[in-house]
């Protein structure tokens, strides 16, 4: 196999040196080159000349090997010191980093994964490394570490190894790690009676319940600690603190229901039912840790270094501890690993890396460059690690960490797990209905991994659904009323197929076997384990679809949808009409200044339409939150309130888009001949009445083919929300196209993803055929 595609990527190569050398010969061979034996023979030496250099393999091609490496966010910045200095011990291997946005890292993976062209080294979060590893993406270690003179597994700390471990087998090493520990302000505590900070739960809620009651005394609008509300590790953290967790020892069976875990929520709850943390609250101020008015809060190790640069008016006044006490101290253990790929080319050499990389000495400077976390244990011993006081709570707290459950559906679990504590928070649902939600949607989760069909049955289905979809075409067009026109009427010549052949050709790759590709799958349960093996690809039926039925996300976001489309369509129309006529109009001045800036915010990237946007809806230092408090109104939290959410999103939408529909207006306006309204004002029809009697009949179909578009644009709403909002808070924004994003991008159901784009398009079709007609009805 590795032979056959070794030959695939280079025949290529050879067809166009062979094709260039015979185009050469094919000169050489021409009469007027031979006329002159002199001019014939010097080209013939120049051809076999470029011939043995086309075929020549380069000096230097067996001397340096090249690996490449994937790198994501900041460290991809700062790796480059660390491979200069790999390089120079290792003359033979050149390393070529790649640098990808996080935001990017997953999708870009993934593509490289399925296209067999992974990096031959790669940096990967560890709560990626179950979901790639379910795909079989990963070439174990094992080997690697038992031959390895350097990699020692007893130097790692074992929550570290745990992110990289699966069933006995290693499948990457860890490069750095971190862990939640608690910020705090030592002044404040201290004055509040508290010099060491609290190392049991119950002394520690006894330190908030003291700090609250300062600040009631005081009148202060203040929050002892900023508490993790919606937060799936924060969640596991909890259940391993009370001896219980969400699955069984095989990651088999959810364990999550049980009055431990209800227990531990309920309590976790009561801290802010007591107000001894926030939780969406507009009145809170920026900075608030400087202040003193939230001086407890959870953060990873980056926020050390975030502290000394941005926060110096509070330098020397605050420390970090480890987790209180319940049943233990445990937390949750992230960070990246170095991977190699089964695809991966250069195997050995990258290996070699990666272990230079997990050298101590190498971490330590590493920490230096970066200030990531070694996972090493000798690496603390460096004075440029262990000589910063701030981290003795981190060094302590990895030494009590573990990781999320190693499983595929991670993803899916993870915005489950968010999503239930988010109707807890806002009360929609008590601490026990959330266990329960989360227990038995898990238990739904985990049981779609079941496979067992022939590749016969398959195929046999997929023919037959192909088969269906045709006759149902043939009878459509066989069934459907005569064209009448004069190019219809003509007899079809078997001729035009060779013309139509190339644009068929290109319009089958690219729509219609995607479209019978999608339709089928919409009948499969296609998941992440089948992302790479097709074998656990199998048949369900109108599973999909009766699911469909009754997921309440579903229609949740099929009425977000269409209040979407109620509310943005008719304001789009009317603005866009409006802004039309204005700009229609004799009078007015600088009129291309004022299409540009209309239609410029539907030509800006949406990213930056967002950050306007978010800015305009900030809850402190917003314009709009301005304008309403200077009417004597409070705050609002525009996008993170469940009922102001989706009209905040409706209007930035409409704000974006109405300028393409102005201009359409416009040039159906001016296409109205100024004699038919020279005419009603000498028959004494007003502006209003010209408008209603002139104007809309005139642009009747431009409205019509507006609306339509419109309509179609609001119902596949995705940017919008996507960006700004996600879907939240509690779904309130969450659109068909966006669930159903979800599904097939993040948490790899391809299947169920299909029929949500079949049940959309169902929707959409009605609703267009329901316009053609009124349409219809109207004229």
């Amino acid at each position: 196999m590795k032979n056959y595609k070794s030959y695939v990527i280079i025949a290529p190569m050879i067809l166009r040196r062979f094709m260039f050398l015979f185009s050469i010969f094919k000169v050489i061979a021409s009469p007027r080159i031979f006329r002159a034996p002199r001019i014939g023979a010097a080209v013939v030496m120049l051809t076999i000349t470029l011939a043995l250099s086309f075929f020549a393999r380069p000096a230097t091609a067996s001397d340096t090997v090249e690996i490449k490496v994937w790198s994501m966010g900041m460290e991809s910045e700062y790796i480059k010191q660390i491979t200069d200095s790999f390089e120079k011990e290792n003359p033979g291997i050149k390393v070529i980093n790649q640098a990808i946005p996080w935001g990017e890292a997953h999708e870009k993976l993934i593509t490289a994964i399925v296209g067999n062209v992974p990096p031959d080294v790669c940096q990967l979060g560890t709560t990626w490394m179950p979901e790639f590893q379910t795909m079989g993406a990963f070439e174990p270690l094992n080997e690697y570490i038992k031959n390895s003179r350097i990699i020692n597994l007893e130097d790692f700390f074992e929550g570290a190894l745990l992110s990289s471990r699966y069933d006995g087998i290693y499948y990457g090493i860890p490069w750095y790690v971190d862990t939640r520990v608690f910020y705090y302000r030592t002044d404040i505590l201290a004055a509040a009676g508290f010099n060491i900070f609290p190392q049991t739960w119950s002394g520690f809620l006894e330190m908030l319940r003291k700090l609250k009651a300062g600040y009631q005394k005081a009148g202060i609008h203040a929050y002892p600690a900023f508490l993790p509300a919606t937060d799936s590790f924060f969640f596991l953290t909890l259940l391993w603190q009370n001896g219980t967790d969400l699955l069984d020892a095989e990651n088999k069976k959810c364990i999550v229901d049980n009055p431990a875990a209800v227990g531990a929520l309920t309590e976790y709850a009561a801290l802010f039912d007591e107000k001894l943390g926030p939780f969406n609250d507009p009145l809170l101020e920026e900075k608030a840790f400087e202040k003193g008015l939230c001086p407890i809060f959870i953060s990873g190790p980056w926020t050390v270094t975030d502290m000394d640069k941005y926060s110096p008016e509070v330098k020397g006044k605050w420390s970090t501890a480890k987790m209180p006490k319940k049943l233990n101290s445990a937390s949750f253990i992230g960070g990246c690993n170095l991977v190699l790929f089964r695809e991966s080319r250069r195997k050995k050499e990258a290996f070699r890396l990666i272990e230079y990389m997990s050298r101590p000495d190498v971490q330590a400077e590493w920490y230096r460059i970066s200030r990531d976390l070694p996972p090493n244990r000798l690496a603390w011993n460096y004075e440029v690690v262990f000589s910063n006081p701030r981290l003795t709570a981190f060094k302590e707290q990895l030494s009590e960490t573990r990781t999320p459950p190693p499983v595929g559906e991670w993803a899916q679990l993870d915005s489950l797990i968010c999503g239930a504590l988010e109707e807890m928070m806002y009360k929609k649902i008590t601490p026990r209905e959330a266990i329960t939600k989360i227990a038995k949607k898990t238990s739904d989760i985990l049981a779609s991994r079941d496979f067992n069909q022939t590749s016969f049955y398959k195929f046999a289905v997929s023919s037959f659904i192909c088969f269906m979809i045709a006759c149902g075409l043939f009878l459509y067009f066989k069934t459907r009323a005569p064209q009448t026109d004069r190019i219809s009427s003509k007899r079809f010549n078997p001729a035009a197929w060779l013309l139509l052949a190339p644009a068929l050709s290109v319009m089958s790759v690219f729509l219609f076997v995607p479209i019978v590709s999608s339709f089928i799958i919409s009948f499969t349960n296609w998941n992440i384990y089948g992302v790479r093996d097709a074998g656990k690809i199998i048949f369900i039926g109108f599973e999909n679809y009766s699911k469909l039925l009754a997921d309440p996300i579903f229609f949740r976001a099929l009425f977000n949808t269409l209040v979407y489309a109620f509310i943005g369509v008719p304001l789009n129309i009317m603005l866009a009409l409006g802004a039309a006529i204005l700009l229609n109009q004799g009078f007015v001045k600088f009129k291309s200044f004022f299409r540009l800036g209309f239609f410029l915010p539907v030509i800006t990237t949406f990213v930056a339409v967002a950050l306007i946007w978010r800015w305009l809806y900030d809850t402190a230092n917003g314009p709009i939150n301005w304008a309403i408090g200077g009417a004597g109104f409070p705050p609002q939290n525009w996008l993170m309130n469940e009922y102001l959410a989706l009209p905040a999103i409706v209007f930035m939408g409409v704000w974006k888009g109405f300028g393409y529909n102005m201009m359409i207006f416009i040039a159906a306006l001016q296409s109205i001949s100024d004699e038919i309204y020279e005419a009603a004002e000498i028959d004494g029809a007003s502006s209003v009445q010209q408008f209603f009697y002139i104007t809309l009949p005139m642009i009747k179909k431009t409205t019509f083919f507006i609306t339509v578009m419109t309509v179609t644009g609001c119902l596949h709403v995705f940017a919008e929300p996507y960006i700004m909002t996600g879907g939240g808070p509690l779904t309130s924004t969450m659109s068909v196209v966006l669930y159903m994003y979800h599904h097939g991008f993040k948490y790899y159901n391809l299947g169920y993803s299909s029929a949500i784009a079949y049940a959309l398009f169902a929707i959409m079709s009605a609703i267009t055929f329901l316009q053609f007609k009124l349409s219809k009805k109207f004229e």
